[in-house]
Parts: structure tokens; sequence; C-alpha cells
């Protein structure tokens, strides 16, 4: 039969168990933040066959800014990257949708200004546009008024360049057709387009300029899960027959999800899943070993 240990029994053995126990391991995790950051990658190549080498591809990043809205991209194009790394072709643009971008072309050092704003006219939206270029030194005002879902009326104009300016009306019949008739006041010609929704997320689109007899079709995809693309070919009527002018432009949609614990321990990370999510799984007290054989999932959700 054992006897209770007296309290100074039990105080030796209490510092004893402390003087031989590990250390604690050096990737224990002692404090997680999260965060997700959706980005946006943007690539456009343009292929004309009526000028020798008349080939060009723009790529655009862009990535969110604070929790307003607020985004900051850069694009770039080949000849950033033609004769080794450049400033050409750079440019740098912080935008806020539906209320204001600046861009910066760094190898021209012109800033550019939009600015939109939203008013009511006899108790309708009309959407207000304002572009200025400082370099170029010109300003460009343009405004939307949208009667109801299926019309709105738009009109564009470049101040200070005479006799100039763009009319056009927009009617969407049954949700899926969309008809657009424009008049271009500085070529005084006629525009038209026909655009129609073929599945949830795809839209086939044909236009005409009677001016320059340019048949364009189109064939565009917004997808959040696939991505967006747009395939392009435009024909000159007015010439004899040649190969189109062809352009491609394609978008994807980057999830970065971040857990950031305390920089004072190691850091593990691991790519995992479709859209290139990036996973830091760690959370108060686990160790590595436990860390690894989380799911994103699971991580997402610790």
């Amino acid at each position: 039969m054992s006897h209770p240990k007296s309290a100074a029994e039990q105080e030796r053995e209490s510092n004893t168990q402390q003087r031989v126990s590990p250390p604690s391991s050096p990737v224990t995790r002692q404090s997680t933040q999260s965060a997700k950051m959706k980005a946006s990658l943007a690539g456009k190549y343009v292929l004309d066959n009526d000028k020798p080498l008349a080939t060009s591809a723009v790529s655009t990043f862009a990535v969110p800014v604070g929790d307003d809205g607020l985004r900051f991209s850069a694009s770039v194009t080949d000849s950033t990257f033609s004769n080794g790394p450049s400033l050409n072709g750079l440019l740098l643009s912080l935008q806020k949708p539906g209320s204001f971008s600046v861009n910066f072309d760094i190898p021209k050092k012109d800033f550019r200004f939009q600015f939109m704003e939203r008013v009511r006219v006899w108790e309708k939206p009309l959407n207000l546009t304002y572009v200025h270029s400082v370099g170029e030194n010109r300003t460009a005002v343009e405004g939307t008024l949208v009667f109801d879902l299926e019309n709105k009326v738009s009109a564009s104009h470049t101040l200070g360049q005479g006799r100039n300016g763009r009319l056009k009306y927009s009617y969407v019949h049954g949700g899926v057709t969309t008809v657009e008739p424009s008049y271009d006041l500085g070529k005084n010609a006629w525009d038209f387009a026909v655009a129609r929704k073929i599945w949830e997320s795809d839209v086939a689109r044909a236009s005409y300029q009677t001016g320059n007899k340019n048949l364009g079709l189109e064939w565009s995809r917004n997808s959040k899960v696939n991505g967006s693309f747009k395939i392009a070919a435009i024909f000159n009527l007015a010439e004899e027959l040649r190969l189109p002018k062809l352009v491609a432009e394609s978008t994807w949609s980057v999830d970065l999800y971040i857990r950031i614990q305390d920089l004072l321990v190691g850091i593990s990370t691991e790519w995992v899943g479709p859209g290139l999510e990036l996973i830091r799984c760690e959370r108060p007290g686990d160790t590595e070993d436990k860390c690894e054989g989380m799911s994103a999932k699971e991580a997402l959700k610790k």
C-alpha cells in the first residue's frame, strides 16, 4: 500500500520532469493569421497579316489592394523582353471598378486618368465617364442612359477635336440577343453589331463597319471555373481575299489562400488543388507532421 506523497516530494518530482522534458519542436506554431487574395492574369496576342511581322503580345497581372475594391495591375508587351528586359511597353495601373482608374505609361512618362460617376436623369440611371491623357492633352467624355434592361443609349465625344463622336443604341431581345447600331459623326458612317448568347457563358458576335468595310467575327467565354477568353477575326471586304487579322485574349483568375504565422518559426508551404491555391497550413500547437497531414480544405477551416 503506497503512502501519499508529501507536498515537498511532489514539488521535487515536478521540477525533475521539467528538467528532463524535451524542448518543444521548433516548428510549433504560436500564432496564425489568414488572408485570401484574388489575382488575375490576362494575355492578348494580335496577328495582322497585312503588315509584315506585325504581331504583338500583351500580358497583365492584377492584384487587389486593401478591402475597398482597389486593384493594382502591371502590363508588359513583347517589346519589354524582345531585346532583353527593359521598360518598353510597361504600364502600371491603379483602379477601382466603377469609380476611377489611373494609368502610368513608363516609357512615354504619360498619365491617363479616368473617372466614372452615376447620376439620375428622368429617374433613369446615367453613367458618365471622363478620360484625360496628360501627354496627348486629350479629353474624352462618354455617357450612357439606361432606360430599362433592354434599352440604352450612349454618346461619346473628344473635346477640341472638331466634329467627332459616336452615338449608339443597344437593344437586348429575350435576354440572349443584343443588337447595337451606331453612328460615327467624324467618319459619317454607320456601324452594326449583333451578339447572341449561345450557352450560359459563351457569346458569338458579328460586327460590320460601313466606313472601312471591316467585318468582324468573335467568340468569347466568361467562366468563373475555366477562365475567360476571346477569339476574333477581322476581314477587310474592300480588298481582295486575304487572311484576316486575328486577335486572341485570355484571362485566368488565381485564388491565393495565405496563412502567415510568427516569423520566428519555420514556414511550410504547398501548392494544392485547382486555381493555384497557396496554403500555409499551420495552426497553434500543431507540429509539422500534423500540418503536412491536413488536406487543403481542412487547413483553411483551422
